[in-house]
């Protein structure tokens, strides 16, 4: 009788650990295939984001709305921290026990990619930096700088940025001014040479970087939509003449400065003999791409402002800007684009043409293109907070620019905007 409830217990005992073990087996088995279901979650969230451009609709969500697998299991997806090229997706994975459910959950960072190029404030197959008028100090390079060729600089400027060149680093002295830099923070891929690689161990000898190719077909198919493709200079002249306000009285204007000097960053318009006064003309252009097949010239006095905001200029041929414009690129456009030549020149403020330019966004012209910017007075100085990209950028005199990164023009480009997984980890679930 004993010995029979010795065994009895024995084997209730035995049932009820190999119960626990069964339901503990069961559990594992059901998180193995959470987990797996959160990953067919985040595998869909990048396949939607990359191929089916769901980007623009993507809105913040807390509601777990599931998605049924082929084999029993669901995941739910909840989006967080969205901005214009990167967003935060939470994806919970589940899978059903005898006992109820077991979850898991995986967070990932996704973003949108951009050419290597667009990382420097100027980059170019060739880089020069012209000071023809001998002013001392008359800009200051504070970001960074990449030239896939040489990088010519003159004296009279001062540099604090990190500036590297496939070729020769060129510092001309005409025998006007000095030079101010931090020789560590110039770096050339010419061994021996005085900016060398061997001149700044650690630093790498630099190498090329692939010029980005902008998408012109693309931008033409949004300026045709919206109506906004010009077939010639002539008719995007006039569509800017119909959008033009004229004023009989002098209108008082405050010019965003294009130079940090400026204490209140704005400064006043004037007449071609340099004395101030209000504007007589205001044309604004907005919320589309504006695409021009051929050269454009926009030139105008300097008591006139053109304002081009939430949008892009794109011109297949030779862009020339002579009058006084502020420009605010879209988020997911460039700012300036021409294949042949962007040219901001100004070389007389008292000729009754030219003024200030004010550019946020990237400036872009083809690989066998050229950037030109020539501005000869503070006046009349270009600021760009953004990138320049070119075949040959080459500045000049009066102009300040400040690098700042162009998050949603990675579809812009041919190698840019493939959507990224940034980063991914679990997290613990909890309702």
């Amino acid at each position: 009788m004993i010995i029979a409830l010795v065994v009895a217990g024995s084997v209730a005992a035995m049932l009820a650990y190999t119960s626990n073990i069964n339901h503990q087996t069961k559990r594992h088995i059901a998180s193995s295939s959470a987990f797996h279901a959160a990953e067919a979650g985040i595998d869909k969230v990048h396949f939607e984001l990359a191929v089916t451009k769901k980007w623009e609709t993507i809105t913040p969500t807390t509601q777990e709305n599931w998605v049924q697998l082929s084999n029993g299991d669901s995941y739910a997806v909840l989006y967080s921290e969205i901005s214009e090229s990167a967003v935060t997706v939470s994806v919970i994975g589940r899978s059903g026990t005898n006992k109820g459910y077991v979850y898991r959950r995986l967070r990932a960072r996704f973003g949108q990619g951009l050419p290597e190029a667009l990382s420097y404030a100027v980059f170019g197959e060739k880089v020069g930096f012209h000071n023809h008028m001998g002013k001392q100090s008359a800009f200051t390079i504070t970001s960074d700088v990449h030239s896939n060729g040489e990088l010519l600089f003159w004296d009279g400027l001062a540099m604090d940025g990190n500036l590297t060149a496939v070729g020769d680093i060129k510092l001309e002295n005409k025998g006007k001014f000095g030079f101010i830099y931090d020789e560590k923070k110039l770096t050339d891929g010419t061994p021996g040479a005085f900016y060398g690689p061997l001149k700044n161990p650690p630093e790498p000898v630099p190498e090329e970087i692939p010029f980005p190719k902008y998408n012109y077909s693309a931008a033409k198919e949004i300026a045709v939509a919206n109506g906004t493709y010009f077939s010639s200079a002539s008719q995007f002249l006039s569509y800017i003449e119909a959008r033009t306000t004229k004023y009989a009285v002098p209108q008082s204007f405050a010019f965003p400065a294009p130079i940090p000097s400026q204490i209140d960053r704005t400064m006043q318009l004037t007449n071609r003999d340099g004395s101030i006064a209000g504007i007589v003309s205001k044309a604004v252009i907005s919320d589309s791409i504006f695409y021009v097949g051929g050269d454009v010239t926009l030139q105008d006095e300097c008591n006139t402002v053109l304002i081009l905001t939430n949008g892009a200029l794109v011109v297949e041929g030779k862009l020339k800007i002579q009058r006084p414009m502020q420009v605010y690129a879209a988020y997911n456009t460039p700012a300036l684009v021409a294949t042949k030549k962007v040219d901001i020149t100004d070389k007389d403020h008292t000729d009754g043409n030219g003024g200030p330019v004010t550019i946020e966004g990237l400036v872009y012209c083809n690989e066998d293109g050229e950037i030109h910017i020539h501005q000869t007075d503070p006046y009349n100085a270009v600021a760009l907070e953004g990138i320049e990209v070119g075949g040959y950028v080459h500045n000049c005199e009066w102009f300040w620019f400040n690098y700042k990164l162009c998050a949603g023009l990675g579809s812009s480009f041919s190698g840019g905007g493939e959507v990224e997984m940034l980063s991914w980890h679990e997290v613990p679930y909890s309702k």
